[in-house]
């Protein structure tokens, strides 16, 4: 009988180290994913997943996200919660801050809602501004350094075609705007062609740019380094 109770107690012992082991693991993944939600800089959202590959440009980070239930279903222009519309079947990707030299997306399962003001909608994120395809984050770097630097700098530092400054650049002069000057103004600001070379100070959206710097940044904008 001796002989059959050591066994026992030894396997008692062994899965309670197992407990323990997977228990340290687990907090300490938990660790690592706090630690990377700081580097992120997103609120309202868990991480659930991180991913390392390689596209034709270099490596890529992506992490994938789920936004907390109090963001969901809500309209992105007006915030109010809407019954569901459908959910399309591969998840949307943003462009994020650059992590370790490394380009970094974004990723999530969303659904579109209908709103009773403003249709079919994508629900709101809030990482990103209605209907853009990069973070926040990203917009308002890439906006200030295009307030500050010649066009080709922007887009080599960002790696980013003209283009997408342009887009970027009017999404967040509006928002801007709408923070520093008034949302009946947003329009115009928003519509305003940009240069395609250095910026000047006589163009609208460096003047915004420059009172942001001067008034103290809007919440949801990030200054560059």
């Amino acid at each position: 009988m001796g002989d059959l109770r050591e066994p026992d107690r030894r396997n008692a012992l062994s899965r309670i180290g197992f407990g323990l082991r997977r228990q340290d693991l687990r907090e300490k993944a938990l660790r690592a994913a706090r630690i990377l939600q700081k580097l992120l800089g997103i609120d309202r959202a868990r991480i659930i997943d991180v991913a390392f590959t390689d596209d034709e440009r270099g490596p890529v980070i992506v992490v994938t996200l789920e936004p907390h239930a109090s963001v969901r279903s809500r309209c992105p222009h007006c915030e109010q919660r809407c019954p569901g519309y459908d959910r399309p079947n591969r998840p949307r990707q943003w462009r994020h801050l650059d992590m370790g030299g490394m380009r970094c997306f974004v990723r999530a399962s969303v659904s579109r809602i209908r709103c009773p003001e403003h249709g079919v909608v994508t629900e709101m994120v809030p990482w990103a501004r209605p209907a853009a395809n990069m973070t926040r984050a990203f917009d308002d770097n890439v906006a200030w350094l295009a307030a500050h630097s010649p066009a080709t700098s922007v887009c080599e530092y960002a790696r980013v075609a003209w283009r997408s400054v342009t887009r970027i650049v009017t999404r967040s002069s509006a928002m801007l705007s709408g923070v520093l000057i008034g949302s009946r103004d947003c329009g115009a600001w928003g519509s305003t062609k940009l240069p395609t070379g250095k910026v000047t100070d006589t163009s609208p959206w460096w003047s915004i740019m420059t009172q942001a710097d001067s008034y103290g940044q809007p919440k949801g904008t990030t200054r560059a380094p």
